[in-house]
């Protein structure tokens, strides 16, 4: 068992800050309504079964509806989404306020401007510590266009090659 150290966190978050990933969007149908977060930590995990991977902190108030709902889209964001990315990574009531979601071919609502799209299906759920480690398995995947809204040092932008 690990012990708590405040230095070791905090050099952990400042190195793999420096680690640029991409920024997503989690939606889903709650029953009562859309319910989405906004991911960072997303992968890619097997192709045969095609599987992706996500971290999850066990603080969201989105996931338990996810997870009860069963199924999900990613939402991979453009650039030019910034501002839904901070919006949807947020606890507050009418995230979706003004923001225009659409059914997808299967049924679950997504982002229209989106780069991507992956429909998903909760596979299993583990212990990550402060996070839990979601596996999905994907059912469907759609192409859009722009460029990927990118998450490096706590700011979101764009990929400057």
């Amino acid at each position: 068992m690990s012990v708590h150290d405040p230095a070791l966190e905090a050099d952990f978050r400042h190195v793999l800050g420096h680690f640029a990933t991409g920024l997503s969007v989690l939606t889903a149908d709650a029953g009562a309504g859309p319910v989405g977060m906004t991911v960072q930590a997303l992968m890619s995990l097997s192709l045969a079964p095609p599987l992706i991977a996500l971290g999850i902190d066990r603080r969201s108030r989105a996931w338990p509806q996810i997870r009860r709902a069963g199924r999900f889209c990613v939402n991979l964001l453009r650039v030019e989404q910034e501002d839904i990315a901070w919006r949807l990574g947020r606890s507050d009531a009418g995230k979706f306020d003004g923001i225009g979601l659409r059914a997808g071919r299967n049924g679950l609502p997504e982002l229209p401007e989106a780069i991507a799209w992956i429909g998903c299906e909760v596979r299993a759920e583990h212990d990550g510590g402060d996070h839990w480690l979601v596996v999905a398995e994907v059912d469907e995947l759609r192409l859009g266009a722009g460029e990927p809204l990118i998450f490096h040092r706590g700011r979101a932008g764009r990929l400057m090659l």
